[in-house]
């Protein structure tokens, strides 16, 4: 089996995520799109008024979040942050416990064991999005 993944950015970028997140690049394939064009050839868009280059790029981003140009695209990127309510990821756990062993940030959300393995999420001690499956 072969695994890649098309990013858009250059190439030193790539590399440097690579290092960030200890991906072994013998057993994945990193292509670079600084453009975008793999993306546009399978239909993904740019956004809300793609083609504007006289608007602020960051007015756009804000026009976005209000679902301008994409139906539901707030409540896509919140969820994005504080998990789905509806269908547990339990992948979420796991990254999160993966990058507070690499000292990626600090250790204060989850309690692990000698294992690295979660004992306490104390995001699940929330109100409210603390009863959403993880």
């Amino acid at each position: 089996d072969k695994v890649g993944f098309v990013l858009n950015c250059e190439t030193d970028a790539a590399e440097k995520l690579a290092d960030m997140v200890a991906l072994n690049t013998n057993d994945v394939t990193l292509m670079v799109d600084p453009l975008g064009k793999a993306g546009r050839a399978f239909g993904v868009g740019r956004g809300w008024r793609e083609e504007d280059e006289e608007m602020s790029p960051f007015l756009k981003l804000f026009g976005m979040l209000f679902g301008l140009g994409a139906w539901a695209t707030l409540p896509a990127v919140i969820g994005g942050y504080i998990g789905n309510p509806w269908v547990p990821q339990p992948w979420i756990e796991t990254a999160m416990a993966v990058g507070q062993v690499k000292g990626r940030w600090p250790n204060t959300g989850l309690e692990l064991d000698e294992n690295n393995n979660v004992e306490v999420n104390k995001f699940a001690e929330l109100p409210y999005v603390g009863e959403w499956k993880r």
